[in-house]
Formats: structure tokens, sequence, C-alpha cells
């Protein structure tokens, strides 16, 4: 995800400096005998409510792996953070490792105790809590889709563009490639070009996301390049951390 994620970064870059639209769209495309996931349709997610909620539900119903990257551009200014999650419920584990900018944010959770520790500054701290909830509580929380999916799946205007397989799921591919000022969440204040894919399965599981917007905020070029992709879904097993034998339990 990080080489594919450079890669755009300079195409973006081209694209604030031009200020020409990178992406070009392509018609409407029927299909048929397909199955559509709850909130979902031919033409679009009617609720994204519900798409994501089923999402979340069906991605928890095994255990999984799932990455995310937010890339922000603006002139002179370049900012990445990527963040991945590994979670087994039956295991009763669970691993987030987070790369923000100017630090590191990782969590480990046990059916007992979520570990943390947070890198600042080349200054590591290393803490423990009780998990206060159960392992499935835990494990279905973090298989919700946050607002980078949230942003993604929200863009305006999705069609069915083709069907796929990815890691033995069929799959249909819906984009969006209209620009629309009215885009909320991670993106420029006046969106001007907005280029939008996303993958669900027939059991709304969201297998890829991703956002490609540019535009302004208070006459600042801006551009957002947010991915999300599931990795694995079962057989995940999260192994246990060096780190957090530094944190007592």
């Amino acid at each position: 995800m990080r080489t594919r994620t450079a890669a755009l970064v300079g195409l973006a870059l081209l694209t604030l400096l031009a200020g020409c639209a990178a992406l070009d769209g392509g018609g409407e495309r029927e299909f048929e005998g397909v199955s559509y996931s709850d909130g979902a349709g031919p033409d679009g997610f009617a609720n994204t409510t519900e798409v994501l909620a089923t999402h979340q539900d069906r991605l928890a119903d095994d255990s999984y792996r799932v990455a995310y990257n937010l890339t922000y551009a603006r002139p002179g200014q370049v900012a990445n953070t990527t963040t991945v999650v590994a979670s087994n419920a039956s295991q009763g584990r669970q691993l987030l490792d987070a790369d923000l900018p100017g630090r590191t944010l990782d969590r480990f959770a046990t059916p007992d105790t979520r570990f943390t520790r947070n890198t600042f500054r080349n200054q590591t701290t290393v803490n423990s809590q009780p998990l206060g909830q159960s392992m499935a509580e835990t494990h279905h929380q973090e298989a919700r889709p946050g607002q980078l999916l949230e942003t993604v799946v929200s863009a305006p205007n999705y069609t069915v563009n083709r069907t796929d397989t990815i890691a033995g799921q069929d799959v249909l591919w819906y984009e969006s490639r209209e620009a629309s000022a009215n885009a909320t969440g991670q993106v420029p204040g006046n969106v001007t070009q907005l280029n939008a894919s996303v993958a669900v399965d027939q059991e709304g599981r969201i297998w890829r996301a991703e956002l490609f917007a540019v535009g302004q905020t208070n006459g600042t070029a801006e551009l957002f390049i947010q991915e999300f992709r599931i990795e694995q879904v079962g057989g995940v097993t999260v192994e246990r951390p060096a780190w957090v034998d530094g944190a007592g339990e």
C-alpha cells in the first residue's frame, strides 16, 4: 500500500501544481444476475449507514487484518498516516499498529488487559489497563469503519463499474468520478475533483475503498488520498509483541 501511495502522492502533487483533473471517469454499466449487499444497489449506496454497519458485522464474524492509509498534501507539505489492525476473538488477541505524523501508536489487547505503547519525540511510554469489556466486543468494535472509510463510502453518485474477485470473494466495484462541493469528512473544503472506488462482496464486506480528492480550503490547494483494504479474513494469527513485556499486567 505504501508503494502505491507514494506513486499517487507524486501524481497528486502534479495535479495540485497543474490544477487539472488526474483521472478520467467512465460511463455507467448494467449488470444482470448479481446480488447486492444491504443498503447497496446498482445505483450506488442508498443507505450508507446500513452499508457500513453490515461491513462491520460481517467483518467481525471471523478473524481479520485490515489496513488504512491517509495521505494529505498541500504545497510544501505531505503527511501520511498508516494503521493496521489484526484481530482474532477466539484467540483472544488484537493488535493495532499506527504510524502517525510525528509519532507511533501500538495497542495490544487480551481478554483481560489492553497494553499501549506511544512513541513521540524519541520518547516511548508503555502502559496497561483493564480491557473493560469482552474480547468479542473489542473484536467487533475495531471492525468499525472509522472516519476514513465513512468518508470514502459517503462520496456522491456511485455506480457499479465492474465485477471482480478478491481473495476468492466475488465483489462489485462501485465508482464515483464526480466532484462534489458537498463531500464531507477528510476532504478539502471546496472539492474540485473526486475519484472514489469501493469493492463490496455479496455479504457486505468492503474489501477495498479508495478516494482521491483535490480542491482548496481557504484558498490553499489540498489533496487527500484515502485507502482501506481487507488484507485477510479468517486464519489470522495475532502474535504477542515483545514490547508488551515492558508493561505490567
